[in-house]
């Protein structure tokens, strides 16, 4: 019995460690503007992005992966979603909780200090580092 018990234990121990290893990697952090090669390239595709799609059929959401700018494709995003605010560029992300990029329109860029949820942190020429914690 004691053996079994050991066992049981140390299944349960390892399944903790793996759960909190995995907890660790997805939860959602903010980035450095030093992680990107040239964020102001970044802003201008994402603005760019943004206008086009809204020019051609007010596409709100999330933008099939054969349109996404080769700027934004190179960050390996899980998914990019345009809207009339801006542009998010989902780069980690699991269940509640979300981390990337968003490159806000100037009008919004302009209160987005005011904003609670997501959590913004503003990396420079316009582009902010937001995460959702679920």
């Amino acid at each position: 019995m004691k053996i079994f018990a050991r066992v049981v234990l140390g299944i349960l121990v390892l399944v903790a460690i793996g759960a909190g290893g995995l907890y660790l990697a997805l939860y959602p952090r903010h980035y450095d503007a030093d992680e990107f090669e040239n964020i102001a390239v970044l802003a201008a595709s994402a603005n760019e992005l943004r206008q086009t799609e809204l020019q051609r059929d007010g596409a709100r959401g999330m933008l099939a992966v054969e349109n996404w700018p080769e700027a934004l494709r190179a960050l390996s995003p899980k998914e990019i979603r345009v809207y009339p605010t801006g542009v998010l560029v989902r780069l980690r992300g699991f269940f509640s909780f979300e981390s990337g990029l968003y490159f806000p329109a100037p009008r919004v860029a302009e209160k987005i200090e005011e904003r609670r949820e997501p959590i913004y942190e503003h990396l420079g020429s316009g582009v902010y580092s937001y995460k959702v914690e679920g």
